[in-house]
């Protein structure tokens, strides 16, 4: 958060290039005041953790205005190489675990879904997934062993056993191929399609297909209500949820956690933030539309998961995504401006 006042303060003051990127400080001054108003137990651990994940993404920024696709290039590498250790290492437990050896890591979950140090099987599918396109879109990127940690990369979608890691890959193979602009109304369709499916079916068969989060959401809705402009704050409905029932459940699922914590002035500022980023010019540049697919997945990922509040990885991976394209743009802009 204090990552983000930073940005936006240093954007505004020492750029002479007129943005609009103060959208990020209002939503995370919001998100503060939400957090400090509604649920105190944990907000200095949360801006912590915050603070480090925006002072990279931040990092990020200001280095990539400076050299383009370069710093661009040795994080996802980074990350990419990151995720195949990972995968490796799950594969090598998952085999072990099937051959009746339970190894010191324990790395697998129930289902004999494999986590790979994560803890959750999801995020790992689903970073699978994302960097897995990352690799698959820019293709000077590991040239030489790119084949290699595609098919690693791949397997560790279909260890994790996740549904949406695999939509996510199919999903963004698919929009490899076909504009963006293509993909906004490919999305658009399949939101309307997928709300029309949530309407009409069977609501305990749709019960059963979302894992039990349907009955979470329905519920996050039913205690909105009376709550439209702000919501229940910042981790509300895991503490509504804790002191009626004894259990921790968050809300699996980045747009209902928008919607019912945030209300609709966070899904305003969140939304227009959103419209700030994939309406930014990319001046014919190759990578900065790259970015921006692989930022739309990483998004849609989200419908049913929720990562950005405690899967450090994912949160990593989300906060450089935003900072390369904003860094990106503006490197971009800047150059065109001097010539």
């Amino acid at each position: 958060m204090y990552g983000v006042i930073g940005l936006s303060y240093r954007v505004r003051n020492i750029s002479t290039i007129n943005t609009r990127a103060d959208i990020l400080l209002l939503f995370c001054l919001y998100l503060i005041f939400s957090s400090i108003a509604f649920f105190t137990n944990e907000v200095l651990f949360v801006s912590i953790v915050f603070l480090l994940q925006f002072g990279i993404f931040y990092y990020v920024y200001l280095k990539v205005t400076k050299h383009g696709d370069e710093l661009i290039f040795s994080w996802l590498k980074m990350l990419i190489i990151y995720q195949v250790v990972f995968v490796v290492i799950g594969l090598i437990d998952f085999t072990l675990y099937q051959n009746g050896i339970v190894s010191f890591i324990k790395d697998y979950a129930k289902d004999w879904k494999t986590d790979s140090l994560y803890g959750n099987p999801n995020p790992f599918g689903i970073m699978s997934s994302v960097l897995f396109l990352s690799l698959l879109y820019f293709k000077n990127l590991l040239y030489q062993f790119r084949k290699l940690l595609l098919a690693i990369l791949i397997m560790g979608v279909f260890l994790s056993g996740s549904d949406m890691a695999l939509v996510i890959a199919i999903a963004g193979s698919l929009l490899k191929i076909i504009s963006l602009k293509s993909a906004y109304k490919f999305l658009g369709i399949f939101i309307i399609l997928g709300a029309a499916l949530l309407v009409n079916l069977d609501a305990d068969f749709l019960d059963g297909v979302f894992n039990k989060r349907l009955r979470l959401w329905t519920y996050a809705l039913y205690l909105y209500q009376g709550n439209y402009l702000f919501g229940l704050g910042t981790g509300g409905f895991e503490d509504i949820v804790y002191s009626q029932f004894g259990l921790g459940y968050g809300l699996h699922s980045m747009f209902f956690w928008l919607i019912t914590e945030c209300g609709a002035l966070g899904v305003l500022i969140y939304g227009y933030f959103l419209y700030v980023i994939f309406s930014l010019e990319t001046f014919g540049d190759t990578s900065i539309t790259l970015l921006k697919k692989i930022f739309l997945m990483t998004l849609l990922s989200q419908f049913t998961e929720f990562f950005i509040d405690h899967v450090e990885f994912f949160q990593l991976f989300y906060h450089f995504l935003i900072g390369a394209i904003l860094g990106k743009y503006y490197y971009l802009k800047k150059d065109r401006m001097i010539n």
